[in-house]
């Protein structure tokens, strides 16, 4: 869609790929674009490539995702990109499944790869050259001059709202609900930002006045991705949960009239969303978690120290009851599950624990919330987390 993008963004000016600073080191620094021939062909049963032995890698750890173009061994006839992983000590790079047949079959040794991260790390700024001309995207006020002028040079298309109409099959996002809607935000969404979810909110306000709340709910989601868990469960819940409880909620509201809970309060900070810490004030349908150890947020202990951690928790009225608590001490993903009295809309829990070994810990609990205080149920379960911190020297 922008196929000069990636030559200006290292050639022009305006681009972190020719700007004179830190981060202008450090993008040009973890640039690569390496060529490699393959020594050796590993296939499976049927005869089918799964992993090739390069002759050389780059010496520049590929910190960013690459592109891995193969080439016929005469180093000139482009094949097609290849996907997959590259092992830069063994020097083995394994294909990934559903690589097309028409590559699969040049895959020879002798043939060359080359390896090159130019677009991936490009992309990595294209927003600053996607200032929309519409106003009110406030996502954007930092990347704009004090007269609204964008900072940076702009491209010729605005690539956000052609992927919204002809991609991904949306609408115009004008907020003309002629229905009850209730949306559902995670703030840790690296894809879909939770000041997406503010604008729509406002575009629907704008459209429906007084009668906003009589159609309309924003919840947010703290410690939720726009993908589940992976390597960053440690500070990640399920969405699953909250998503079953809107749609359960929506049904009864439109079927039944019965109102859900009231959106989310919360705070516009440069484009970040901020919750409130007192559940009365939050509102929404999340568990609010203090966590503290030895009192504090952020403790300094020597090893072989025990430390008191205690979690208070709190379900905004009528949203259900604490029915799972989990611990993760060290902070990296192994959580515990951990018994407690009785499911409630309160609950206050303490534990020790001691940290045997030198380092920084960000310990968590996990707590799980179903609306009818039922355990066993599979389904419709909210979760947060509360996290804190300790240095051990």
């Amino acid at each position: 869609m922008d196929p000069t993008y990636v030559e200006d963004f290292w050639s022009k000016p305006g681009y972190i790929g020719t700007e004179q600073s830190e981060l202008g080191d450090l993008f040009r620094h973890a640039r690569v674009d390496h060529v490699a021939t393959i020594t050796q062909v590993s296939r499976n049963e049927q005869g089918e490539p799964t992993s090739l032995t390069l002759a050389s890698v780059p010496t520049v750890p590929v910190q960013t995702g690459a592109d891995y173009v193969l080439y016929a061994a005469d180093g000139t006839s482009e094949i097609g990109t290849l996907a997959g992983s590259l092992d830069p000590v063994t020097r083995i790079f394994k294909i990934a499944n559903g690589t097309p047949d028409k590559i699969l079959n040049s895959v020879e040794a002798g043939a060359t790869i080359r390896i090159d991260n130019c677009w991936s790390l490009a992309l990595l700024s294209y927003h600053r050259h996607q200032v929309p001309n519409q106003a009110g995207h406030y996502g954007w006020d930092h990347l704009k001059l004090a007269d609204g002028s964008p900072i940076y040079p702009q491209r010729p298309l605005e690539i956000g709202p052609i992927i919204s109409r002809n991609v991904t099959g949306g609408g115009t996002h004008s907020g003309q609900i002629q229905g009850k809607v209730i949306l559902v935000a995670n703030l840790l969404d690296a894809d879909a930002y939770p000041w997406h979810a503010d604008w729509y909110s406002a575009k629907v306000k704008e459209n429906l006045g007084e009668h906003y709340d009589d159609n309309f709910r924003l919840w947010y989601n703290d410690h939720a991705d726009h993908i589940q868990y992976g390597p960053r469960n440690h500070i990640l819940v399920q969405y699953d949960g909250i998503y079953e409880r809107a749609l359960r909620d929506l049904s009864v509201w439109v079927e039944k009239g019965v109102e859900p809970a009231q959106s989310t309060c919360y705070e516009v900070v440069d484009s970040q969303i901020r919750l409130p810490e007192k559940v009365e004030v939050c509102r929404g349908i999340q568990p609010v978690i203090g966590l503290t150890v030895n009192g504090d947020v952020r403790i300094e202990i020597a090893a072989g120290e025990a430390v008191t951690f205690t979690a208070r928790i709190k379900v905004p009225p009528k949203q259900g009851e604490v029915v799972s608590l989990e611990w993760d001490f060290e902070g990296n993903g192994n959580f515990t599950e951990a018994a407690f009295n009785t499911p409630g809309q309160t609950v206050e829990v303490t534990t020790t624990y001691t940290f045997s070994t030198p380092g920084n810990y960000y310990p968590a609990i996990r707590v799980t919330v179903q609306r009818e205080g039922e355990a066993s149920m599979a389904y419709a379960r909210v979760q947060n987390l509360g996290r804190a911190r300790v240095g051990v020297r």
